[in-house]
This record gives structure tokens, C-alpha cells and sequence, in this order.
């Protein structure tokens, strides 16, 4: 015994393919006109109106196929629309494929009758062949010690984006990531100088990829020189003053093993001077200075300086 199982699909092509194979051919019957846009839009005007109302099988065929039944068993190539619909005065239906320059089949059979009629679409659209424009509006954000946040407006086709630094607004930028969106966070930002960001919309074909974008810039905030010198129960903590600080903060921790904590935190970047008090006599302290700014609402700290030990008086 044959056993068949039939999607929705499969059906109504088994159906049309009965209709279209017992439907006479006649190009004069039916008085159909067409008219195809590049958005993939067919409409079909009928003027027999005795057709209306009635079932009507719609089948479009490719440029390159003659519309045999064959073609129309012929798979996913051949057939770039198929369906079962009331005939009326006027349909409209969207092909699966973008439009091609070529002649199409539009066959419909309706009431015994098969037509079958050539057209092609009135206009291409634009070839996807054109060089993607450079990203703009590309920013660069420092969010902490050596991390700098980029962003850039996104890019229509693009489906990468390749991000390049340097410490130099014109030369010497190297590949240092890509992202996938829009945005990329740069976890080796260089301290104490201004980086230079510069951002590539990625194309399928490389060759189109767009040139770099103009460059963005942040001041990162560079490492202080500190010194410390002991006192009774205090500590003297001075350091170098760090270009674009809006202060400072001085960290302390007990002995080698403890945890730095901040001690005081100095307002104003040409303050390079703080005095540590009620420490304990006679014990060992790390100690080590950041400068910070602001960015927005948020505090920014920059990279610290080297440890110092010192034991108090």
C-alpha cells in the first residue's frame, strides 16, 4: 500500500500542476496587462470579468524558464511565486526574490483556460556595489583606569566594524578589535596620553568596506609620581601633578597583605600634597596615589601610582 504525506505546499502544487495541465492554452483569453515594481510587486489586471470570483491558479517563473510543467516541479529556482486564489479585476502578489533584469512568466489558469504572459520589472534597484560610507559621530569615553568606551553611528550593510588606536592624531593606527554593534570597550587604553580612535564599517565583500572614520580623542589619565615620607603617626604623600585630573585620591593599607583603602581624597589638580594622619606607630603602610575626573555623573580613576612602603614614626 502507498502511503503519502503532503504539506500545505506540496499540495497546492500537486493542484495546480492538474489545473494548469488540463487548462487550453490561449493568449488572447482572459485580456491580462502587468505591471512590476523594483520592491518585488506584481500586479496583474484581469478584464474578462467572467473569470471573476473563480478559483485561479497564479504561477511566476524566473527569467530562464519557459513555464513547463516541468519548470513548475522543478523546485525553489524555477518558481518565485505560486498560488491558488478568487480571480478579480486586479491582484497583486510580491515575488521571493529580489527583481532581475530578464523576462518573467506570469501563467494563470482560470476556468478551463491556461495564459501565460512575459513581462519584466519597469526598474532594478540599486546594486548593492557601492563603497559603505565611513562611521560617524564615532566618540571615545574613558570609564576607568586604562578602559575607553567608543560608539559610532551604525552603518546600512555593514556587518562588522573594525576599531584602530593610536597615540598620534595622524599615523601609526593599528587594528586593536571589532565589534558587531556599534560600540567596542577598549581595555588597553595607553595612560597618561591621548588616545586616538578611528572606526571601519566591514562589508561582505572587503572591498567595499568603507575607509577609516575621522578620529576621536580622549585624554586618558596618566599614572602620578608619588613620594611619601614618614612622621609620627602620619604620613607625608606628595605627587606630580597629572594633566586633565580634577583631583586626586591616596590610598593606604596595613602592612604587605592588607587591603588598600582611600585615605583622603584631594579636590583640585594643582593640589599635589596630603598628610595621612592617626596611623599607627611603628607599623608598615603601602601607599600609592590616582588621580580622577569626572566623565558626566560618573568618577573616573585613573591609573595609580607605584606602591610605596613607609613605616610610621
Amino acid at each position: 500500500m502507498l502511503k503519502s504525506v503532503f504539506t500545505k505546499a506540496a499540495m497546492l502544487m500537486a493542484c495546480m500542476c492538474m489545473m494548469l495541465l488540463l487548462a487550453n492554452t490561449s493568449k488572447a483569453a482572459g485580456n491580462i496587462t502587468i505591471s512590476a515594481n523594483a520592491d518585488r510587486t506584481v500586479t496583474v489586471g484581469i478584464g474578462d470579468s467572467s473569470w471573476y470570483g473563480k478559483e485561479m491558479s497564479v504561477v511566476c517563473y524566473a527569467p530562464g524558464y519557459a513555464g513547463a510543467t516541468n519548470d513548475l516541479q522543478g523546485g525553489k529556482s524555477s518558481v518565485v511565486y505560486l498560488d491558488q486564489v478568487k480571480a478579480a479585476s486586479s491582484i497583486s502578489f510580491k515575488i521571493s526574490t529580489t527583481p532581475v533584469s530578464g523576462t518573467y512568466k506570469l501563467v494563470l489558469g482560470c476556468a478551463g483556460v491556461k495564459v501565460e504572459e512575459n513581462f519584466s520589472f519597469t526598474s532594478q534597484p540599486a546594486s548593492v556595489d557601492t563603497k559603505l560610507a565611513a562611521p560617524a559621530k564615532v566618540k571615545a569615553v574613558q570609564t576607568a583606569a586604562t578602559k575607553v568606551k567608543i560608539t559610532w553611528n551604525k552603518v546600512t550593510q555593514a556587518v562588522s566594524y573594525d576599531i584602530y588606536r593610536s597615540t598620534s592624531a595622524k599615523k601609526n593606527f593599528k587594528k586593536i578589535g571589532s565589534s558587531k554593534t556599534n560600540s567596542y570597550n577598549d581595555k588597553k587604553a595607553v595612560a597618561g596620553k591621548t588616545n586616538y580612535y578611528k572606526v571601519v564599517a566591514v562589508h561582505n565583500n572587503t572591498a567595499l568596506s568603507s575607509d577609516k572614520s575621522s578620529a576621536a580623542k580622549v585624554a586618558v589619565l596618566g599614572a602620578p609620581k608619588a613620594a611619601a615620607k614618614a612622621a609620627k603617626k602620619s604620613v607625608k604623600v606628595s605627587w606630580k601633578k597629572i594633566s586633565g585630573a580634577a583631583g586626586y585620591k591616596v590610598y593606604t593599607a596595613v602592612g604587605k597583605k592588607g587591603k588598600f583603602k582611600v585615605s583622603a581624597t584631594i579636590k583640585g589638580k594643582a593640589k599635589t600634597k596630603a598628610t595621612i594622619k592617626k596611623l599607627k606607630s611603628k607599623k608598615l603602610y603601602r601607599i600609592k596615589v590616582a588621580a580622577y575626573k569626572k566623565s558626566g555623573k560618573k568618577t573616573v580613576i585613573g591609573k595609580a601610582s607605584k606602591v610605596i612602603q613607609v613605616k610610621v614614626k
